[in-house]
């Protein structure tokens, strides 16, 4: 399973791909969270470059989430 960012599974149908999606709760969504920045945090360290974790590390947030978010 793996974390992704906003509308990819529509991007992927689009382009005529498969896509299976899962909901996670929010216990689930934190330790994919977690192990998702870790990744990215694993990458900089690797790469050293800090525009690249800038971009990667545009996190994915529940939709609960991103609703209260917005403005009104």
């Amino acid at each position: 399973m793996k974390l992704v960012r906003d509308k990819i599974p529509e991007v992927m149908r689009a382009a005529g791909q498969h896509a299976v999606v899962h909901a996670a709760d929010a216990v689930e969504f934190q330790v994919l969270l977690q192990q998702k920045l870790t990744e990215e945090v694993n990458e900089f360290l690797i790469s050293q470059d800090p525009e690249e974790l800038a971009r990667r590390t545009n996190a994915a947030m529940p939709p609960t989430s991103r609703t209260e978010r917005r403005p009104p």
